[in-house]
């Protein structure tokens, strides 16, 4: 998953988590921040107690293709380290996570945006000051024209988040909130 600009891979089997002293990790998952293929091969090799020449026989790979990355003079494709992980019996698993503050994705797709809202009976539309954190979703004040139902509105979240690209939680209300910016306004 990609966290604070760093990628964090991660690969998973059953059981429970533990550290030895050494700092390798053993159990359900085992997490390498950084994001190098050395670090995960060679905590991965450490948890299942194989040797490189064991890995390497396992994988159907030269020894050395295992020492090399371990050593970090080499980078594999994804398809070998998945190839080398899998010969130890784990599975790769990654995340896209959201790195941008929602207000920077409002100003980065604000005509989308604006498109979007001006399909539904809204007639303003506030980004509380609060909670505008790049690990959270886009909290949106809206104002809908006297008279519309809340179903008229059902699915403005979840087009704006699939304009966005981050989860969108709507909440209506008449007036503007405290510290909010006002980000759409219908003409009149």
């Amino acid at each position: 998953m990609v966290t604070d600009n760093r990628l964090t891979m991660c690969w998973e089997m059953g059981g429970g988590a533990t550290t030895n002293s050494e700092g390798i990790e053993s159990g359900s998952a085992v997490t390498a921040t950084g994001g190098t293929a050395a670090r995960l091969l060679a905590a991965a090799r450490a948890r299942r107690r194989l040797s490189q020449r064991e890995l390497a026989r396992l994988a159907g790979v030269p020894q050395s293709t295992v020492a090399t990355i371990e050593a970090g003079r080499r980078q594999p494709s994804v398809a070998m380290l998945e190839r080398l992980l899998h010969a130890a019996g784990f599975r790769l698993a990654t995340d896209l996570v959201n790195t941008l503050r929602p207000s920077e994705l409002l100003a980065r797709y604000h005509r989308s945006a604006r498109e979007v809202l001006a399909r539904y009976p809204v007639t303003r539309a506030w980004l509380p000051g609060s909670g505008d954190r790049a690990d959270s979703g886009l909290d949106l004040v809206v104002a809908v024209r006297p008279g519309a139902r809340a179903a008229e509105v059902a699915g403005l979240g979840e087009e704006l988040s699939g304009v966005l690209g981050c989860p969108v939680t709507i909440t209506t209300r008449a007036r503007s909130p405290e510290d909010a910016a006002l980000v759409f306004e219908r003409n009149p």
